[in-house]
């Protein structure tokens, strides 16, 4: 048998690996483990933050970088280093959000930098994925974070806030929300 030493196996977690009930099957970790046993090189692609990901990723010991923030950062789990990112630089995005507040006061804005995921928006707002899946986030206003590096902006919201809030980046010139963000609407 030749094994799988040429083979990179990358997985998404929430949905993926990771079952309704937030846990992985020790099914999985087996085929995982096998996988690597024979040469395979295996990490995760996940829109969650390394800290957020790490129970999953620690469970499935990963032998190769992983992608967090919805691919924009690559990291290093065995060494604990980012080894790329990719920014939504420019004053563009901050002016994007804090208009697409003014037009939907009642979405949950989540926003993501390498050190921590924030939520700027009041908690009678939050996305209910956030209980469900225990991640862990700070709250704070977004003038405390706007000179922050942002890796990725999350909105939770209505369908109709939703299209609202494409149609205002499409204004900006930003081509930031397909149809596929809707597609998860009444999962939680």
């Amino acid at each position: 048998m030749r094994g799988y030493q040429d083979i990179l196996l990358i997985t998404d977690l929430d949905g993926t690996v990771v079952g309704s009930d937030n846990k992985i099957s020790e099914k999985n970790r087996e085929a995982v483990r096998y996988f690597k046993q024979q040469g395979g090189k295996f990490a995760v692609a996940t829109g969650r933050t390394p800290d957020n990901g790490k129970e999953f990723v620690d469970f499935l010991e990963v032998n190769a970088p992983c992608i967090f923030y919805n691919g924009s950062a690559l990291y290093d789990w065995q060494n604990k280093e980012c080894l790329q990112i990719c920014t939504l630089e420019g004053r563009v995005w901050r002016d994007f959000v804090e208009k697409s507040l003014q037009v939907c006061p009642s979405v949950c804005l989540e926003v993501f930098t390498q050190d921590a995921f924030y939520i700027v928006t009041e908690p009678e707002h939050d996305d209910l994925r956030l209980a469900k899946e225990g991640q862990r986030f700070v709250r704070v206003p977004l003038e405390q974070i706007k000179e922050e590096e942002w890796l990725k902006l999350l909105f939770c919201a209505s369908k109709e806030e939703l299209y609202k809030i494409r149609e205002l980046s499409e204004s900006f010139g930003l081509d930031v929300l397909g149809d596929s963000v809707f597609s998860a609407e009444g999962d939680y």
